[in-house]
């Protein structure tokens, strides 16, 4: 019988994925290697800089130049600046959410980040504030609002004064108590609950009071499991670390995507749009699936497009997901807090699957999913409607 991870959301079966725009997806062709990518590296002063859309669909095209984070006191500081590459002024919030990718952690804006009125060329210097950062995390993940994406590597520097520490007091490293069950399944958490804070711009939160939020394992299990090895094994405030699961090292900043490695077209409706798979990489604990979607005609990509499972609502690619050839287990996009009924949970990844609508725009998007046990070199990616694609590189 096979031991399923604690930290994890077990689900009997694999599920049909779904769509939520209209028409139904009908897979036209197989997997064909190609090139091309809608996130280019940008030119610009700074170490960790990248151009994309950002906003509502077809919205602001900039380049964002991220400085770094540093700890100040009781609170920590991102700075980085925006730069409009549009033709005409528009105005987007730029809420950057901070991920611990070692520590499981997802830490919020604790105040609005104006977005008003960036001109064209004009480049604004920004900041945005964080509770503190625990002394021991030497680097974050930036998840901006946009084809961008992740920005990997970040460092974070300065000293914290607060007198927290990465795990809840109460509990001793290394220590579980058990989680509530959640609808679908059971869940543990990833990550920590700390003081109140509001919500930042990943979507819907299910736990928008919670700041730094908790981090969810999304993981379908095989049908050989049993109960007992499905039950959860941590609360909201057991420590990071203390699954059996290894976190990893954070990913280094990757200023461009690699080589589509896979392509494949599904029909949703009239509509045909195409689903390009780059090389895949690891960050922490997570693997990060990368792609680009692009709309192959006739018309536009309807504003609401995304990728949902029936199952995971409120995420824009829950329909993905990852498999280790000859293990059962699936793994989905990881969820932000606890799911509520009635309400849907966010999940980390692309806010929006639809920032650019034109044909043959392609959209950059990007998925957080649970690591597997052991060194894996390759996975079998699940695109929903698009199908499956083997052999996906792990960098």
């Amino acid at each position: 019988m096979r031991r399923s991870l604690p930290l994890a959301i077990s689900v009997s079966g694999l599920l049909l994925s779904g769509c939520a725009d209209a028409g139904k997806a009908v897979q036209v062709d197989p997997p064909t290697a190609g090139t091309g990518s809608s996130t280019r590296p940008a030119k610009a002063e700074g170490t960790f800089a990248k151009e994309g859309w950002f906003g509502g669909p077809d919205g602001l095209h900039a380049r964002i130049a991220i400085k770094g984070v540093e700890r100040q006191g009781a609170k920590s500081v991102l700075r980085y600046s925006v730069t409009s590459l549009d033709s005409s002024a528009k105005s987007v919030a730029f809420a950057i959410n901070l991920l611990d990718p070692v520590g499981r952690r997802l830490y919020k804006p604790t105040g609005s980040t104006s977005g008003d009125g960036f001109a064209p060329g004009a480049t604004r210097e920004m900041a945005a504030e964080y509770p503190a950062i625990p002394q021991n995390v030497e680097k974050v993940t930036a998840l901006t609002p946009g084809t961008a994406g992740e920005f990997p590597g970040i460092p974070v520097t300065g000293t914290s004064t607060d007198a927290g520490t990465p795990e809840d007091p109460g509990i001793p490293m290394g220590a579980t108590t058990t989680a509530p069950s959640t609808p679908g399944g059971r869940g543990a958490p990833t990550g920590t609950q700390s003081p109140i804070g509001p919500e930042g711009s990943a979507g819907p939160s299910a736990q928008a009071s919670s700041n730094p939020a908790v981090l969810y394992d999304v993981i379908e299990g095989g049908a050989e499991d049993d109960a007992s090895s499905g039950s959860p094994s941590a609360s909201a405030g057991s420590p990071p670390g203390s699954a059996s699961r290894p976190a990893g090292a954070p990913a280094e900043f990757r200023p461009e995507d690699g080589k589509t490695v896979a392509s494949r077209s599904a029909r949703f409706g009239e509509a045909k749009r195409r689903l390009d798979v780059k090389p895949f990489y690891r960050d922490g604990a997570y693997i990060v699936a990368v792609f680009d979607i692009l709309n192959e005609g006739p018309g536009s990509t309807p504003a609401n497009a995304s990728y949902t499972h029936k199952d995971h609502p409120g995420g824009v690619f829950t329909a993905f997901s990852i498999q280790v050839p000859g293990r059962e287990d699936v793994y989905r996009a990881v969820r932000i807090g606890q799911v509520q009924p009635g309400r849907p949970a966010a999940y980390v990844g692309s806010t929006r699957a639809a920032f650019r609508t034109a044909v043959d725009a392609p959209v950059r998007g990007f998925a957080y999913l649970p690591a597997p046990p052991g060194d894996v070199s390759s996975v079998t990616f699940a695109g929903g409607p698009f199908g499956e694609f083997e052999d996906v590189p792990v960098q």
